[in-house]
């Protein structure tokens, strides 16, 4: 009796614990305890009355983990997305100017395409500059830009929920011209 009720208090610590933790963070997004908990005790075959340290000291330390695991933050919000090049048009400065090619963040844009290099114009009072996020488009037209993006510039024009998409440096500016506007859904996988 007193080995059971000895695993019962250490398992209660470890709940209030947990719960401490996890109402100190906000909450748990798309979830609850019970889901945690079974997934771990699922994952690593832990037996509740079982008086073995190590497996509650790691069942504690895995609880925690899972408990406080970031969730993506999706944005229910379409965002308006348009695109630029490095054009005089998009950029208003020249290639003979010393700041030419070069964003917010510091990332040299000159001679890159958006396949080596994903960047996009962002208001930071939104999404704070070197944050990554995922785009996905609702039109299946711009699918194919669906990708992992780094928010690493400004711009004039994007104000609020606004995204401008670098096509590339040697993008004609008919291309980003034919780009128009869009939407997106806004995902955001790494905060700076």
């Amino acid at each position: 009796m007193r080995k059971f009720k000895r695993v019962n208090n250490m398992r209660f610590g470890i709940c209030v614990t947990v719960l401490l933790l996890i109402m100190s963070q906000g909450g748990i997004k798309n979830g609850n305890i019970k889901n945690i908990e079974s997934t771990i005790i699922k994952k690593e075959k832990i037996n509740y009355v079982e008086d073995n340290p190590n497996i509650l000291k790691k069942f504690r330390k895995l609880y925690i983990k899972e408990a406080l695991k970031p969730t993506p933050i999706k944005s229910d919000i379409l965002w308006s997305v348009t695109s630029y090049d490095l054009s005089v048009r998009s950029c208003s400065k020249s290639r003979s100017d010393p700041e030419f090619g070069v964003t917010k963040l510091g990332i040299n844009l000159r001679g890159k395409t958006i396949e080596n290099i994903k960047v996009i114009s962002v208001d930071p009072n939104y999404i704070s500059l070197g944050t990554k996020v995922r785009l996905t488009f609702l039109d299946t037209k711009y699918q194919i830009y669906n990708n992992i993006y780094i928010c690493g510039d400004t711009g004039g024009g994007i104000k609020g929920r606004k995204i401008d998409l670098f096509l590339g440096d040697y993008v004609s500016s008919e291309i980003t011209k034919s780009f128009g506007v869009t939407k997106a859904y806004v995902e955001i996988i790494k905060e700076n």
